[in-house]
C-alpha cells in the first residue's frame, strides 16, 4: 500500500510540475513567487548579532555587528541595525515597538552604547548615542550622533536632543530642541527601574507564546472554543489520532497546503468535516432533538 501511495504521489508532483512550467510559458509576465527568509537575526558580512537571553520579537530585525546582553527585549517593529558601526545594549533594556536603533559611520565615527535597565520607549530613535544605566527614553523621541545621557537620567516623550548634546546623571530633558527642564526626583529614578522589571517579566510571557509551533497554537484554540461554547459534560479532549487528521496529516506529513487553509492563517477556506467530526455534530443534534 505505502508503494502504491508513493508512486501515486511521485506521479502527482511531476504532473502538478509540468501543468506548472505549461502555466509559466503561456504568462505574458511570468511571475514567480518566492518564500522571504527570516529577518529576525541577520549576518552582515562577518559580523553575526550576539542575542544572549534577550527576546526578540518575531516583527522585530537584529542586524549586524550588535551585541544584545540577557533579560533584555526588542520589540515588535523595531529594528537594531550595527552595519556601519557597532551597537552594544546591556542586561534588561527594552527597546520598544518600532524603535530605531543605529549608529553613525566615518567620518563622526559614533558607536550606540546603551546601558542596563534602559528603557527606549515606542517610536523613539537612538543614533550613536551614549545612554547610560537606568535611563528612560520617552515615546517618539530622537536622539542623535554623540549625545550622552548620564545614569537615572530621562528624556521626554516626542523630545529631540541634537547632535553632541549631554545630559548630567539624574536629569530630565524635554522639548524641540530638548533642554533641562529639572532634576529627577528619587521616587521618579526607582520607578524606571521597576518599569524595566515589569518590561522583562513580560518578554518571558511573549518569548513562550512565541516559541509555541502553530499546530500548538491550533491545539490551544480548538481547546478554548470547546471550553467556552459547550458544558463540561459535552467537551472531551481530542485523541492523538484525531488531532492528526484535523490538523491535515498523512503518514505523518503535513497535507500540501494545509498550513494556508489553518486558522493560523487570516483568511481560513472552507473545509470538509471528517467522518468523526461528522458523527460527532449528528450525536449532538440528535441529543439535543431528545431533549
Amino acid at each position: 500500500m505505502n508503494k502504491v501511495n508513493s508512486a501515486l504521489a511521485k506521479a502527482f508532483r511531476q504532473g502538478g510540475q509540468a501543468l506548472d512550467a505549461l502555466g509559466r510559458s503561456l504568462e505574458v509576465n511570468g511571475v514567480v513567487e518566492t518564500l522571504q527568509p527570516a529577518t529576525t537575526i541577520i549576518k552582515l558580512g562577518t559580523s553575526v548579532p550576539a542575542v544572549k537571553g534577550a527576546l526578540i520579537c518575531p516583527s522585530a530585525t537584529v542586524v549586524g555587528n550588535v551585541n544584545i546582553g540577557a533579560k533584555s527585549s526588542v520589540w515588535y517593529g523595531a529594528i537594531v541595525r550595527g552595519d556601519v558601526n557597532s551597537i552594544s545594549i546591556g542586561e534588561g533594556v527594552t527597546i520598544g515597538d518600532r524603535c530605531m536603533i543605529h549608529c553613525a559611520g566615518s567620518p563622526v565615527n559614533a558607536p550606540t552604547k546603551i546601558g542596563d535597565n534602559v528603557i527606549v520607549s515606542s517610536g523613539s530613535i537612538v543614533h550613536g548615542s551614549t545612554i547610560g544605566d537606568n535611563c528612560f527614553i520617552g515615546e517618539g523621541s530622537q536622539l542623535l550622533d554623540g549625545v550622552k545621557m548620564g545614569a537615572n537620567s530621562m528624556v521626554a516623550a516626542g523630545s529631540f536632543v541634537g547632535a553632541g548634546k549631554e545630559i548630567p546623571a539624574g536629569q530630565l530633558w524635554s522639548g524641540m530642541p530638548a533642554k533641562y527642564e529639572r532634576d529627577l526626583i528619587p521616587e521618579e529614578i526607582i520607578k524606571i527601574a521597576a518599569e524595566a522589571m515589569e518590561n522583562t517579566e513580560l518578554a518571558i510571557e511573549h518569548a513562550e507564546e512565541n516559541a509555541k509551533s502553530w499546530q500548538v497554537i491550533e491545539l490551544e484554540k480548538f481547546d478554548y472554543e470547546q471550553e467556552d461554547g459547550r458544558n463540561d459534560y459535552y467537551y472531551q479532549r481530542l485523541t492523538p489520532a484525531q488531532w492528526s487528521e484535523r490538523l491535515g496529516e498523512i503518514e505523518g506529513h503535513m497535507i500540501p497546503g494545509r498550513i494556508l487553509d489553518s486558522g493560523v492563517s487570516t483568511r481560513s477556506m472552507p473545509r470538509e468535516m471528517s467522518d468523526w467530526e461528522r458523527k460527532e455534530v449528528e450525536e449532538a443534534q440528535a441529543q439535543a432533538q431528545q431533549k
